[in-house]
């Protein structure tokens, strides 16, 4: 059976939310945002290697240590040092990765509340198509806009968010990357560099399944913290 590992996204500056400290490392009750993602992959049965990517800076941070949950025990595990930008992050992960063989989970270190049946559908369905999308539909109405005026509306009906994690089998992952280094290519998310090269199959997510980046995610997500804890 393939070998499973998940890269956890966690080298950002967070400035969008307003805080000195990264994102990753507020507090959710008595714990950082990072430690409850990794919680998840690390309880996860499916999951054999977590590689953390973490700003050079936190490497050896006690916000860091404070991160960790106990839990990551129970699998390989290893932290690197992030780049410039998400995807030279990303990259660096891969490059990390043991098994050149196996499947690739990436996911944002501020997504906690990813489930172990988005995590377990994004595996069983890369397995099948090699690359794989979590997203979740758009429900608001959308507006293309010029300056201050409404031009139009957009069809929503097959426009999706997209979320984490994004699953690819790695030669899949590790060709796209090849090729954007080659090509100066740059994307926002892994599918986007995998897309010209390969078909991206959607999992359904949650919209519980969202990004922290704003003060009000910070918010929501504390009071779904206390729901679930309660």
């Amino acid at each position: 059976m393939d070998s499973i590992s998940a890269i956890i996204v966690a080298a950002g500056k967070g400035n969008r939310i307003g805080t000195e400290l990264p994102k990753q490392f507020l507090k959710l009750l008595s714990k950082p945002i990072l430690y409850y993602t990794l919680e998840k992959f690390s309880s996860n049965p499916k999951i054999d290697q977590i590689i953390l990517v973490v700003a050079r800076e936190y490497l050896d941070s006690p916000e860091l240590e404070e991160a960790i949950p106990s839990s990551i025990n129970n699998k390989s595990f290893q932290i690197v040092a992030g780049g410039v930008t998400r995807q030279d992050s990303v990259k660096n992960g891969l490059d990390s990765i043991s098994d050149k063989n196996g499947i690739v989970l990436v996911h944002d270190g501020v997504r906690p509340f990813v489930t172990d049946q988005i995590i377990n559908e994004n595996i069983i369905e890369c397995r099948e198509a090699g690359a794989v999308l979590t997203a979740f539909p758009v429900t608001d109405t959308l507006k293309k806009v010029d300056g201050n005026y409404v031009l139009n509306t957009i069809d929503r009906s097959n426009i999706w968010k997209a979320q984490t994690p994004q699953t690819f089998r790695f030669d899949i992952l590790e060709k796209a990357f090849n090729k954007a280094d080659n090509q100066g290519l740059e994307a926002t998310d892994e599918a986007g560099l995998v897309e010209g090269l390969h078909k991206v199959r959607l999992v359904k997510g949650h919209q519980n399944n969202f990004k922290i980046t704003h003060k009000e995610d910070l918010t929501l997500a504390r009071a779904l913290i206390k729901e679930i804890k309660r």
